[in-house]
């Protein structure tokens, strides 16, 4: 698909993205605005139990995070609301972890 739904591979506004990103371990006091919450915010831990993640998934869980310190992604799951391409972006990039 054009615009890859999270799992492998993301597609984000390029404007709202502060280099570097960084790949990092996830903690729990670690939020972000899931796809699909109307711009809720969620802890990770509480999403991870919602999305029945096994303990072996949340302890290889990695996340990628904006230069400025907030969740573009979880790898696996599911992009952050922030950064979904909408009617304004201009410029995509799409990004897959290998």
């Amino acid at each position: 698909p054009p615009f890859p739904d999270g799992k492998e591979a993301v597609t984000v506004d390029f404007e709202q993205l502060v280099f570097p990103l960084t790949v990092r371990k996830w903690s729990p006091g670690d939020v972000f605005q899931p796809i699909g919450m109307q711009g809720k915010s969620q802890k990770i831990q509480d999403f991870l139990v919602n999305q029945k993640a096994s303990r072996r998934e949340k302890e290889q869980l990695v996340l990628l995070v904006n230069g400025n310190g907030s969740i573009i992604w979880i790898p696996g799951y599911r992009p952050d609301e922030r950064f979904k391409i909408g009617p304004a972006t201009r410029n995509a990039l799409k990004i897959a972890l290998f």
